[in-house]
């Protein structure tokens, strides 16, 4: 009997010892990736604080290059009358619903400054959704697949042209984008997009 006692005991023991020892395991994992995410979150907005506590500079203005295009929004200088978020998002949409799925940058970059130039000539609505929404012209709109998200790629675009007039260093007659060719002469092409001066 005395046997029974002890070997109840012995088990008792080990069985309370095992399941403290999982207890301590398993809060020993949960902690881990408090104490990491703990330390991301100061690490990731170090350069937020810093940037709060740094006055704003001055930019030149920028040329467009595809591959470095962002600005950082806290240090951008409006240029233009009328930039508004509204305008700059519409015109985002446009050009994400036109060519968004394009690989080359200046494919979706030349199409947001189309719609710009035509906004400056007199042959077409001097607003841009006047120009978005003309009859015969952009089938994204008509389709209502403009009434999209824009990517972050096409938003940069699209806040560079509108807020620093980037598209005076373009043609004047720089009017035209299509799936075919068209007007006086192909400025570029990106496999079947056509982007053509008048």
């Amino acid at each position: 009997m005395r046997r029974i006692k002890k070997c109840f005991v012995l088990f008792f023991s080990v069985a309370l010892l095992w399941m403290m020892v999982l207890i301590f395991e398993s809060v020993r994992e949960v902690k881990k990736p408090e104490i990491a995410n703990k330390k991301f979150v100061v690490d990731y907005f170090k350069p937020a604080v810093e940037l709060v506590t740094t006055p704003p500079r001055r930019l030149p203005k920028p040329t467009h290059t595809p591959q470095a295009s962002h600005i950082p929004q806290s240090t951008q200088i409006p240029s233009a009358k009328g930039v508004t978020v509204k305008k700059i998002y519409r015109l985002a949409q446009l050009m994400y619903a036109e060519n968004g799925a394009a690989e080359d940058d200046d494919c979706v970059f030349l199409t947001g400054i189309v719609v710009v130039k035509r906004m400056k000539s007199k042959k077409y609505p001097d607003t841009l959704e006047g120009v978005i929404s003309q009859k015969g012209q952009y089938s994204t709109y008509q389709t209502g697949k403009i009434n999209c998200r824009p990517d972050e790629r096409s938003l940069e675009f699209a806040e560079e042209i509108l807020r620093f007039n980037l598209e005076k260093d373009y043609p004047d007659n720089l009017l035209f984008q299509a799936e075919f060719p068209q007007g006086s002469k192909i400025y570029k092409r990106f496999g079947h997009e056509y982007f053509c001066l008048e």
